[in-house]
C-alpha cells in the first residue's frame, strides 16, 4: 500500500481541532483521531467535497448550485456521504474484533454543513 500525504482543507482542520479542543481524552476524540491517521475515507470525501466546492467558485466566480448540470448531482454526492454516516467508517470496519468507530459524526456533521455553505446547497433539502 503506497502512503500519501492528505492537506486537509482549512474548515476540516478547523473541525478536528474543535473536537479535539473541546472534547479531549473521549472516545469521540479517540475515534476521530484513528480515522484522520488512517484516511478515513469518509473524512476524505467530506474534505474533498468541501474542496471542489471552494475550487468551482475560484474558477467560475459562483457556486455550485447556480450551476444547472452539476448542482443536483453535488447534492446527491453530499446526501450519500452523509447517510454513510449511519455506519462505522471504513477503518473501523477493516479491523478485526474492533467495536468503535473510527470518525466522530459531530465532526462529519459539520464538514456536510460547512461543504454545503460552501457549494450554496439547501442540506436541509437533501
Amino acid at each position: 500500500m503506497k502512503t500519501t500525504v492528505v492537506r486537509f482543507q482549512q474548515e476540516t482542520i478547523e473541525a478536528l481541532e474543535h473536537l479535539y479542543k473541546t472534547c479531549p481524552n473521549t472516545v469521540a476524540a479517540q475515534e476521530m483521531k484513528l480515522g484522520e491517521q488512517q484516511a478515513e475515507p469518509i473524512l476524505i470525501i467530506f474534505d474533498s467535497l468541501i474542496r471542489y466546492a471552494k475550487s468551482y467558485a475560484t474558477r467560475f466566480g459562483d457556486k455550485v448550485e447556480t450551476d444547472y448540470m452539476l448542482c443536483n448531482e453535488f447534492g446527491a454526492m453530499l446526501a450519500g456521504a452523509r447517510a454513510m454516516l449511519n455506519f462505522n467508517g471504513a477503518v473501523a470496519n477493516e479491523k478485526d474484533g474492533y467495536s468503535r468507530d473510527s470518525k466522530d459524526n459531530s465532526v462529519m456533521e459539520t464538514l456536510y454543513w460547512k461543504a454545503c455553505e460552501i457549494a450554496g446547497i439547501d442540506g436541509d433539502s437533501l
